[in-house]
């Protein structure tokens, strides 16, 4: 894979740096300013220059192109390659999209298997399902998050933790979601330098979350499948970083939800061992099905978080990603063997679960 970019090798590099794992995976990048682009798109030349750059005698042809815009997509048709045009918002379907090859209105839509590339790595054997529950079955995360915030401002740091302008204060909160309390509250008082033990800081945080958690709800679509995987007798069960306090908390006015779980593995268990990323919580989980499965390997997750689905990956589970925007990296998503917006754009299917009924 390569990158054929009308921006000069400066934008580039400042609009990349963020994110220079994810952009590793890219061979080579040629930039509009590349002394062999003669003229920059509609002509042909970046796309022509990108593709003589590939190891081997490659003709444009085997070559896919992705676009977004109009000259684009002329540059890369006028080389001799397919293109897939996912337009922008401020382009409508018409004159402007006629020449690609195949027209999306998002990139997940795209099927790599009908232009002869590996289909998605999806196991369709799955026959156990596993969900995180903060943030991934309810809005639980946003009481927490209004548990933190106040104690952030009664410590006198509630500026620097909810701070956008920064890439380090973004990572350190990227770092600490989905992690038990008694591992993230530690962080927060080395990372802030806040004049407070940890061992306090988590008893206020406790009393601040228990107060507010039995507010939560369920986040959209997951009622819609969390009844439609019962109906159609699928095990599932919930894996929580949370205490079995916090979760009885959380679950108090949804029990409605909550009875449709074989069983539920919190982060203080007797049995539990190591917290996420590590997949202890998953094994132990999938152990305690009434007939568990053959394999791990069965088990489908969903999580919200990138340690929850390292912790899925490291059982050899699959894992349905369906994250918080703020607190996701590009590539810290490769995590996930699925990437979703929200739980509505889950399709059991694509796993060989029981379709949704019309």
């Amino acid at each position: 894979m390569a990158i054929a970019t009308g921006s000069i090798k400066s934008v580039h590099e400042q609009k990349t740096r963020p994110h220079d794992k994810f952009f590793s995976v890219f061979e080579h990048v040629v930039t509009s300013e590349d002394e062999e682009v003669k003229i920059g798109k509609p002509a042909p030349d970046i796309y022509s220059v990108c593709t003589s750059r590939f190891a081997g005698n490659i003709s444009p042809g085997s070559c896919l192109a992705f676009e977004d815009a109009p000259n684009g997509v002329a540059s890369a048709r006028a080389a001799g390659m397919p293109v897939v045009m996912v337009p922008g918002p401020w382009i409508e379907a018409g004159d402007l999209t006629k020449n690609a090859t195949l027209l999306l209105k998002d990139l997940r839509d795209f099927d790599p298997s009908s232009f002869g590339l590996p289909a998605f790595g999806y196991r369709r054997e799955v026959t156990h399902v596993i969900f995180d529950m903060d943030d991934t079955l309810v809005d639980s995360v946003h009481r927490y998050s209004a548990a933190l915030r106040k104690l952030m401002g009664k410590h006198g740091v509630l500026q620097k933790f909810t701070g956008s302008g920064s890439d380090r204060i973004a990572s350190f909160r990227a770092s600490i979601v989905g992690q038990p309390a008694d591992v993230a509250i530690p962080k927060l008082v080395k990372h802030f330098q806040l004049e407070v033990t940890a061992e306090e800081l988590l008893a206020e945080f406790d009393r601040e979350a228990l107060e507010v958690l039995p507010q939560s709800k369920p986040l959209p679509g997951v009622e819609r499948l969390v009844k439609h995987l019962h109906e159609r007798g699928i095990p599932m069960a919930v894996a929580t970083s949370t205490t079995r306090a916090r979760y009885e908390a959380t679950s108090r006015n949804l029990k409605h939800l909550f009875s449709l779980f074989s069983h539920v593995v919190t982060m203080d268990d007797p049995e539990m061992g190591q917290p996420k990323p590590a997949p202890d919580i998953f094994l132990l989980a999938s152990k305690r099905f009434s007939d568990p499965p053959a394999d791990p390997k069965r088990c489908l997750v969903f999580e919200d978080a990138v340690s929850g689905a390292e912790g899925a990956a490291a059982g050899g589970m699959q894992c349905v990603l369906v994250p918080e925007r703020n607190n996701m990296t590009p590539e810290n998503s490769v995590w996930g063997t699925q990437l979703l917006q929200t739980m509505e754009e889950f399709r059991p299917e694509d796993f060989g679960l029981p379709e949704f009924s019309s």
